[in-house]
């Protein structure tokens, strides 16, 4: 087997090789540059074709382009870059090139800019982006852009062209052959997307939710989704901050800030990206330096007393090196109001979050991305309410405002710790080569108690993580091939001490995983309209624990404050290896598991016109194996699914419209399902279970005028499963033979969101925007068996948004309402020793928020 998908992947790298060698020079080249700050845009530009630009800052000032994505002359991507910005460009010289405003002279542009130049400040001459020459010559020609029929007012209609990199190339991503979701930043304040627990609403068939005594962030895209949350379990949906994989699910938890964009990849994507990506992925992708001096902050205040700052900076410290900060702050009283029960309320902000990112472009062939970001946060976790059968909480009290066990004081300490590292090398035209690294470390400490006290107690969890991919790129006309192998390492320690139905309970383990993987894809263009893709990886992984649980020790020897008493008594044990008297003890491990997987990818793509795309894909994923805490010798293997999908993309309307469907057939085996034992002490999972998913996704975005935009997504989803058998009831411990044909949880039948704006001009010039959302989701299942208890009644969200920007671009303030009908909405659950706990969304919130941009 292990030959067989090495001829493989040398096959295919082969075809690649092969194939870009008929392809003839050219004076056009790639060009990727996405909608962004036109400053920024033209630096790239030039950099990357060997001229010099020099513009005036008052002239340029904060225009935005919409890009140039694909194979340009010269001048063929200034006109792209320039076009609807009222801006035109001649050439002072065969390697400087001046932007004017159209109908302006070059000559005099070009004097008032040497003229300009000794009266600015010093920040402001890093507006004129130079670089070193190169030996490219371009048209000296004078071409203004000038094509857009009238200029900036019939372009501003148009919708930004979006570049992502969920395929690991840059391409636009009307063109890309895949489930993606892209979001902006602008996208995700709009929507209140301030960290990853916020995306339900903001994308098609995405559920997110917390557990509260662990605050995991648990991600299901299209029913596909995770049950285990302990320190041994694996997410169905990978997620990559930089393109660097995130091994805990704590450390999802952060704020959003200073992002460029969210990608969320739906579907298995095995292929490209390798384990845990059953579901699909979602990529955090941070903002770059960029050379310009730049800075922004935003600070806003809301319900809640919820108070948060962001802000930006960035230095272009020399001609190849620019240097970004960003930090964040966030604090709140907490949306579980404890009637002064406890001294701080569950679920309470109290985070503090800074990134340093440099940029190093030392020379046009080589750069080097460094990122590093540390998040903290001191509030509290949220609160796990016991809930009786009609999906209420068992006490009677309002879900946001009830009295809570004041034993333990709820309290929050994470500290995750990431650096990630990206280095390009240009080898050639056609050839790159690339290095991603990352490392993770993430302390986690946690005091809860559920809202009947019944559970109580301390986690006291971590987790230290290394990653590395090193692939190399082949790009042509005729070929696009992306070859690579990566490595992923993890030390997991974990230390749970609780007290349930009056007895103590320890638990002190290590989990060590080690994974690898070769994989090659590649799209050959047959003809100028038809491509294929074809892709495979092999992956090899392990994991293996040992630890010792400590439990039925007796309150009246130990008894139950602090939690510190059973921890010391754990570790005492360990070291050694005396079980205290009355104690009972499972020996956890060691314990090893290995397992291997072939994934791949086939598929077919055809421009229907110039601006629509369709294509039929079939993709494999897999999530990785595991091994039961608690249980010698017990082990799970991976589960697997296959996607069927057709798909189009489509812009429309002279750009106006961008619309997306696809139709979907998943074949889903060995899921891995998990329950908790009798004595709530150990998570069992096995291989129990199978299922098809089918639907159908549609996305929208459209600006109906230069004043109105609508977006939106509707959806159908039929996610069943074909065979479960002795599934096992753990809050009655009751068997069921068989529960084929439930429902998978978290997976709606029909889910749609629909936004829109419209621009107001005010007299002086300035605009206001307001803006109307609502979702919708028809009902759902928090577990697999469909019991009343376990159905969440459809439900819809509106949100409120309502912009204020005044005629200088530097200034908006913000007034905002989420989910304003003040929906109770029940995202989680577990059950534990008899008792059914549920975990909530966030209640109504609103405020305003005022921003600065420079």
């Amino acid at each position: 087997m292990r030959a067989a998908i090495v001829v493989a992947v040398a096959c295919l790298s082969v075809v690649g090789l092969c194939a870009g060698q008929d392809v003839k020079a050219s004076i056009k080249k790639s060009t990727n540059i996405p909608a962004q700050e036109l400053v920024p845009a033209l630096k790239t530009l030039a950099r990357e074709r060997g001229f010099q630009v020099v513009f005036r800052s008052e002239v340029v000032g904060a225009k935005r382009t919409q890009g140039a994505v694909g194979e340009f002359t010269t001048a063929e991507a200034l006109t792209k870059l320039l076009e609807g910005t009222n801006l035109g460009y001649s050439y002072l010289d065969e390697k400087t090139v001046t932007i004017t405003p159209v109908g302006a002279a070059a000559e005099s542009t070009a004097a008032d800019s040497n003229e300009g130049d000794q009266k600015k400040f010093f920040w402001d001459r890093f507006r004129v982006a130079q670089v070193d020459q190169g030996t490219t010559s371009p048209n000296s020609s004078s071409s203004p852009s000038s094509h857009d029929n009238g200029g900036e007012a019939s372009s501003a209609v148009k919708l930004e062209e979006i570049i992502v990199t969920a395929q690991k190339r840059s391409e636009s991503l009307s063109k890309t052959a895949l489930a993606v979701s892209a979001l902006s930043a602008n996208d995700l304040q709009s929507t209140g997307v301030v960290s990853l627990a916020n995306l339900t609403s903001a994308a098609p068939n995405v559920e997110i939710r917390t557990i509260g005594l662990d605050n995991s962030v648990a991600v299901t895209i299209r029913g596909v989704t995770n049950a285990d949350f302990n320190h041994s379990g694996d997410p169905a949906v990978a997620t990559y901050f930089d393109g660097v994989y995130i091994g805990r699910t704590q450390g999802l938890i952060g704020a959003l800030y200073d992002i460029e964009r969210v990608e969320i990849l739906r579907g298995p994507q095995g292929t490209l990206y390798g384990r845990n990506a059953t579901g699909g992925n979602i990529n955090v992708i941070t903002a770059d330096p960029k050379q310009l001096f730049d800075a922004a902050v935003d600070l806003s205040y809301g319900n809640y007393n919820d108070a948060q700052v962001h802000g930006m900076l960035n230095v272009p410290v020399a001609n190849d090196l620019a240097i970004r900060l960003a930090v964040v702050t966030h604090r709140n009283d907490g949306y579980f109001d404890t009637r002064g029960t406890t001294t701080r309320s569950y679920e309470a902000a109290d985070d503090l979050g800074g990134r340093v990112t440099a940029l190093w472009t030392p020379g046009e062939h080589f750069s080097w991305r460094l990122s590093v970001d540390d998040f903290l946060s001191n509030g509290s976790p949220g609160l796990d309410i016991s809930t009786g059968s009609d999906g209420k909480p068992v006490d009677g009290f309002p879900v946001f405002n009830r009295p809570v066990p004041s034993y333990p004081e709820p309290k929050n300490h994470i500290d995750n710790l990431m650096v990630r590292s990206r280095m390009n090398l240009q080898l050639s035209e056609p050839w790159s080569v690339a290095y991603i690294a990352g490392y993770q470390h993430i302390i986690y400490e946690d005091w809860f108690a559920t809202s009947d006290g019944v559970l109580a107690g301390l986690r006291d969890d971590g987790a230290t993580s290394e990653s590395h991919e090193l692939n190399v790129s082949y790009v042509t006309q005729k070929v696009k091939n992306i070859f690579g192998a990566n490595y992923f390492h993890m030390d997991t320690p974990v230390a749970q001490d609780s007290l349930l139905f009056g007895t103590n309970y320890g638990n002190h383990d290590l989990v060590i995983s080690n994974a690898w993987g070769v994989f090659d894809q590649a799209t050959l263009s047959v003809t100028d309209l038809w491509r294929l893709t074809g892709g495979v990886r092999y992956s090899s992984e392990s994991k293996f624990i040992d630890g010792l649980a400590l439990s039925f020790c007796p309150e009246s020897i130990y008894g139950i404050e602090p939690f510190s008493v059973i921890h010391q008594t754990v570790e005492n044990a360990l070291t050694s290896g005396i079980i205290p008297p009355g104690c009972g003890y499972i020996k956890q491990g060691p314990t090893e598991g290995k397992w291997s997987n072939v994934s791949w990818k086939g598929g077919v793509e055809h421009d229907l016109s110039s601006g629509t795309l369709g294509y039929f894909t079939v993709t494999t994923g897999f999530k990785s194996g595991g091994v039961n805490a608690g249980l010698i010798s017990n082990t799970f293997k991976p589960e697997n699914v296959t996607n069927y999908e057709l798909g189009m993309r489509s812009r429309l309307f002279d750009n106006r419209l961008q619309l997306s469907a696809n139709l979907f057939y998943e074949d889903y085996k060995d899921i891995q399902v998990s329950q908790l034992n009798a004595t709530g002490t150990a998570q069992i999972t096995s291989n129990a279970a199978a299922a098809t998913i089918k639907g159908i996704e549609t996305e929208w975005q459209w600006h109906v005028s230069d004043k109105d935009r609508l977006s939106g997504f509707l959806n159908y989803l039929s996610a069943k499963y074909d065979k479960y058998e002795n599934a096992i009831d753990q809050q009655f411990s009751t068997i069921y033979p068989s529960i084929s044909g439930n429902s998978l949880p978290f997976a709606p039948k029909l889910s749609a969101r629909l936004q829109y704006s419209h621009e107001f001009t005010l007299t002086n010039g300035q605009t206001l925007t307001p803006t109307v959302s609502g979702y919708y989701q028809t009902k759902n299942y928090l577990r697999e068996f469909d019991f009343p208890v376990d159905r969440v009644s459809g439900y819809g969200k509106i949100d409120l948004n309502l912009q204020y920007a005044d005629t200088s671009g530097h200034w908006l303030a913000t007034a905002y309402a989420f989910n304003v009908t003040n929906r109770v909405i029940r995202s989680g659950s577990y059950t534990l020793g008899g008792a059914y706990y549920s975990d909530y969304d966030a209640p109504r919130t609103y405020g305003v928020r005022l921003s600065y941009k420079y």
